[in-house]
């Protein structure tokens, strides 16, 4: 799994030399500047990017408001999980 990042200005790239000096290679290598979409669709498929990025499922609006229909039909679920906690003296 890695991290893409699009439509960043010309700076970045510059600012990409700094994070290498800094971040461990394994975590560095999973950060990707994307220069055009292009170069993104080799990596996600078009099918799976939503219509503002060129692709062919449904808008960001639209993927917005599934997911939050999705996370109140398992509303209960997530506020029962929240009370668990792991017993750290044990």
């Amino acid at each position: 799994m890695s991290v893409h990042c699009i439509n960043f200005p010309e700076f970045v790239s510059r600012i990409q030399g700094i994070f290498k000096m800094v971040l461990r290679p394994k975590i560095y290598d999973k950060l990707k500047i994307d220069s055009d979409l292009e170069s993104l669709y080799q990596v996600i498929p078009k099918e799976c990017l939503p219509s503002e990025y060129g692709g062919s499922c449904s808008s960001i609006q639209s993927l917005l408001k599934k997911w939050d229909e999705v996370l109140q039909t398992h509303r209960d679920f997530f506020l029962e999980n929240y009370k668990n906690v792991s017993l750290e003296h044990l």
